[in-house]
């Protein structure tokens, strides 16, 4: 199965008519026939944690608050996403799926935009580096039982869990994910080739926010990166932001993996598209003075 094949609502009933432009032709983007422009239907985010000022993370989110969310999205071309939920305590997970579900219910953008969730923790490494913002107090290891409540509370709507393979009991929830029909993305681990090449032969797919997540000091050749770069069967995920990943480095991951296993993501917080100021993501407060974001201390 293609990494991007993931069920989306039914559109029958629902048009982008509502939500277009002023412009109602593309003349205006001066398309040439030597252009390097390529005119798409519309953009695809894997990871997106909030936007607009709206953090996904939180609970009590409104539908209000998601419309205003979405519509900026759609604005920066982007026509269907995955709200991502990074690690936290279960009943904080949960309440930010239930009150998600109730907004998407009310508010036809969602429904027409959002295809489902993205699970990023809370089953990833605990190490310093590799578990990034994470709250490494509310990373566990592998609970089936805690997925299938999450799951519940989210509709059987999270089609993506990113966690680390060398977590006990890792590699058969994998293969239980996978055979429910969930792509399981590798992030924030510290496993060796070894666990991550089993971790591919039980159904792993993607690799989350490659070269992120990680310890900015690792052995050169033998690391997290380099094991899933050289996986064929894995496809990759990069936040090309020119922040995250330097263009130097970008460049030479995407020759390692090629355009047929490269996805690009923003992982986006509230501060994407807003103005400067103090965003939440969960518990955490983002300072957004300038490009990029930071945590606020």
């Amino acid at each position: 199965m293609s990494i991007i094949e993931i069920s989306s609502p039914d559109r029958n009933d629902i048009s982008f008519e509502n939500f277009k432009t002023d412009y109602e032709n593309d003349d205006f983007l001066n398309f040439s026939a030597n252009s390097q422009l390529i005119k798409t239907s519309g953009l695809i985010d894997l990871q997106v944690n909030g936007f607009g000022g709206v953090d996904f993370n939180t609970p009590g989110i409104s539908s209000e608050d998601l419309q205003k969310s979405l519509e900026a999205m759609l604005a920066s071309g982007v026509t269907s996403c995955l709200p991502t939920l990074i690690t936290a305590s279960e009943e904080h997970l949960k309440s930010c799926f239930k009150n998600l579900e109730i907004s998407i219910n009310s508010c036809p953008l969602a429904k027409m935009m959002i295809a489902g969730y993205h699970l990023e923790g809370p089953f990833i490494s605990p190490h310093p580096g590799f578990s990034g913002c994470h709250n490494v107090k509310e990373i566990v290891e592998i609970d089936r039982d805690m997925f299938l409540r999450l799951q519940e509370t989210a509709g059987g709507r999270i089609c993506i869990v990113t966690l680390a393979p060398e977590l006990n009991g890792a590699i058969p929830f994998i293969e239980y994910l996978v055979s429910q029909g969930i792509i399981v993305a590798i992030g924030h681990t510290a496993a060796g080739p070894e666990k991550i090449h089993e971790a591919v032969l039980a159904g792993a797919k993607l690799s989350t926010h490659l070269g992120n997540g990680t310890r900015s000091e690792l052995s050169k050749n033998n690391n997290p990166i380099i094991s899933q770069l050289s996986e064929d069967k894995l496809s990759a995920s990069f936040i090309a932001d020119g922040y995250h990943l330097s263009p130097e480095v970008l460049k030479v991951y995407l020759r390692a993996k090629q355009s047929k296993r490269t996805i690009l993501i923003t992982d986006a917080t509230a501060g994407a598209a807003s103005e400067p100021g103090i965003y939440k993501l969960g518990n955490l407060e983002l300072n957004l003075e300038s490009k990029p974001v930071i945590f606020k201390k």
